[in-house]
């Protein structure tokens, strides 16, 4: 009993995401980067991914934004990640639902999903940091930016 309540600690979690976030590091130096990823890489694995990252620990998050940031320079088709994002924010009660739709950014980003709820999700982290000012930073969208584009200035999705 007490090998399956180690399955469930972050210890075992962190180096979990380890592995995942290896592998799809040697997937973006990889000559066929889909054929390794795209078993995992479904709207419904990624939708847990997501979760992962809204739920945990600021040392999990740190993981899985790498993970994302890996599985974006593969080339994941887009819709992929648009129809993550649909699954995810299905239930109204759920917090990325809540992401999603019931932040109020200043810049908005109607064309991509994903690119909202990213952005919102950074908005979110700043407003539970800190008290509302009344200053929204615009910075945020560079962040994202640095996350999608390569040195290039080569869009990954």
């Amino acid at each position: 009993m007490k090998s399956i309540y180690k399955l469930y600690s972050e210890s075992f979690l962190r180096r979990l995401l380890r592995l995942v976030e290896m592998f799809t590091s040697i997937a973006t130096v990889s000559p066929y980067p889909l054929s390794m990823v795209q078993k995992v890489a479904n709207p419904y694995q990624l939708e847990t991914l997501l979760n992962v990252l809204i739920l945990s620990s600021p040392r999990i998050k740190i993981i899985v934004l790498k993970i994302i940031q890996n599985l974006i320079k593969i080339a994941i088709p887009f819709e992929v990640f648009e129809e993550t994002i649909t699954i995810i924010s299905k239930d109204p009660k759920s917090q990325a639902y809540e992401i999603l739709n019931k932040v109020v950014p200043s810049v908005k980003l109607e064309e991509s999903k994903f690119l909202k709820f990213l952005y919102n999700y950074l908005l979110s982290i700043r407003h539970k940091m800190w008290t509302k000012s009344g200053i929204e930073c615009k910075y945020y969208i560079y962040i994202i930016k640095d996350l999608i584009y390569d040195n290039n200035k080569t869009l990954y999705i």
